[in-house]
């Protein structure tokens, strides 16, 4: 049985490898953390080499919270996680 910690750590490693599936330039998310430069023990990814636009990364972030069971400060916490970890670099989408 998976605890609700191991649960929202799942669904960030989900999000990422979509957010970065998803970025300009796309990548392969497990590669680039394999391959990312170790410093003081702590992986160091150029995630701001990577792009992609607020729409997308909304709805990939809400639509894989969806499926977890999931309270909505949960979902918040996860959210924010994601932006301070290493996320690509989300941009406004001009119209």
């Amino acid at each position: 049985m998976n605890t609700q910690r191991e649960l929202e750590i799942r669904a960030i490693n989900i999000i990422y490898t979509k957010l970065y599936k998803n970025a300009n330039p796309s990548t392969n998310y497990k590669r680039l953390v394999k391959n990312a430069i170790v410093k003081d023990g702590k992986r160091l990814i150029k995630s701001k080499a990577y792009t992609i636009s607020k729409d997308k990364f909304n709805k990939i972030v809400d639509q894989e919270l969806d499926w977890g069971n999931f309270s909505n400060l949960s979902k918040q916490i996860i959210k924010q996680t994601i932006i301070e970890g290493c996320c690509p670099k989300i941009e406004e989408t001009c119209k």
